[in-house]
């Protein structure tokens, strides 16, 4: 059986499960087609334009994270429910990705706690939030950190007296990482930023 939603409340315009927005009028169907604006897909509702992705996830689908990214794709002038994919900005996909990261982040927190015993002490969630800051980028390169492949890194080195401390954390690549190693902050981003300028790809 199809499904139909009601848009806003009003018996005019409806919403269909395949992709689609149309409304009734003098019996008959009228199908309204998809126009993209700013490399959004929206429809004429009313006197509104609306997005046809949210509308799809907001009628038909199980709902999305607080904060997200999606993309879509149109067949036929229609964006089924099916070419939609929802993720997270945090990055964490599926309850795996979550309790890999989740592991992590106590793996990387009791690590450190036993190296740096008498010069503070982080939390797991110290870790998650620093990760989530970065919306799971390294700090220094920007680039996607997998989710069971990262290192915890001390802004300013231990062995230059930093300390173990949620402000002094961050999260970076295997790369960049053990290149910094106890090079001071303000030397390691002007030395990766001449790597940049010299060897682009």
């Amino acid at each position: 059986m199809d499904k139909f939603k009601l848009i806003n409340g009003t018996k005019r315009f409806f919403i269909h499960e395949s992709g689609y927005v149309f409304k009734v009028h003098d019996g008959k169907d009228y199908p309204i087609k998809i126009q993209m604006l700013k490399g959004v897909p929206k429809v004429n509702i009313g006197n509104k334009k609306l997005n046809i992705v949210l509308l799809m996830v907001e009628y038909f689908g199980d709902g999305v994270p607080k904060n997200f990214r999606y993309t879509y794709k149109i067949s036929n002038g229609k964006i089924p429910l099916k070419n939609i994919k929802i993720t997270s900005v945090d990055g964490l996909n599926t309850k795996d990705d979550k309790d890999i990261v989740l592991w992590k982040c106590k793996e990387k927190a009791n690590s450190q706690n036993f190296r740096s015993e008498h010069i503070g002490k982080i939390r797991d969630v110290d870790v998650l939030n620093s990760l989530k800051r970065n919306e799971f980028k390294c700090q220094y390169c920007d680039s996607k950190l997998k989710y069971s492949s990262w290192h915890l890194d001390h802004v300013h080195p231990l062995s230059k007296g930093g300390l173990n401390i949620e402000t002094n954390i961050t999260c970076a690549c295997k790369e960049c990482n053990l290149m910094k190693g106890a090079i001071p902050l303000d030397k390691f981003l002007h030395q990766i930023t001449l790597i940049a300028k010299n060897y682009q790809l």
